[in-house]
């Protein structure tokens, strides 16, 4: 049970599981490191890591994170994109494929804008 960290949906436990995401514990969160970033280690089974493979399961998880992080409107696309590692141009087709508006424009905001136009 404490594989999902006791996050499953509809289902609260009474006491909060284990999780098995963790920290690197050499990481110092007060410094930046040489190359200003944070490692995450999430414990995965053997065989999930073969069948997967290392590089798939670590781009995915970057893309999830990155589409997570602009869906919640925490980020721009362009920083999106550089935390996922791919160009606008494949963040913006992953948001397409992931059902999250990258133009978030309202219709009235819309038909305003083009009354507005000329001719």
């Amino acid at each position: 049970m404490g594989e999902n960290c006791g996050l499953t949906p509809n289902i609260r436990p009474m006491r909060p599981e284990p999780c098995n995401l963790n920290l690197d514990p050499t990481l110092n969160l007060n410094q930046p490191s040489e190359d200003n970033t944070m490692r995450i280690a999430i414990d995965l089974p053997g065989d999930f890591v073969a069948f997967q493979g290392e590089q798939t399961i670590r781009h995915d998880v970057k893309l999830s994170y990155a589409l997570w992080l602009y869906q919640a409107e925490r980020v721009t696309l362009s920083k999106a994109a550089e935390l996922a590692d791919i160009d606008i141009y494949d963040f913006m087709t992953a948001c397409k494929n992931s059902r999250i508006p990258v133009i978030a424009v309202d219709r009235a905001a819309l038909n305003a804008e083009m009354e507005s136009l000329p001719g």
